[in-house]
């Protein structure tokens, strides 16, 4: 399924710490592409998860952005996200 796989960035991937976000490259049964955003967060050394599909990569590299961006204020909450 998953042709590729990315990092969102230095920015999302804080030096291999306890966030991290990637993005996969799907296609899809139609021929059209799209962009599986995760962010993984280890808390209390459990990895807790949260994905999204876009259509778009720019839409998935931001949500995932923004994803981690409110794991880290909020404490890790996946229920705040």
């Amino acid at each position: 399924m998953g042709d590729s796989i990315d990092t969102v960035g230095d920015n999302i991937n804080t030096q291999m710490g306890p966030y991290m976000a990637h993005i996969e490259e799907r296609k899809q049964s139609n021929g059209k592409m799209s962009y599986r955003a995760e962010v993984v967060v280890r808390v209390d050394g459990k990895r807790k998860k949260k994905s999204k599909t876009f259509e778009l990569k720019t839409s998935a590299v931001k949500w995932a952005r923004n994803t981690e961006k409110l794991f880290k204020q909020n404490g890790s909450g996946l229920a705040t996200v």
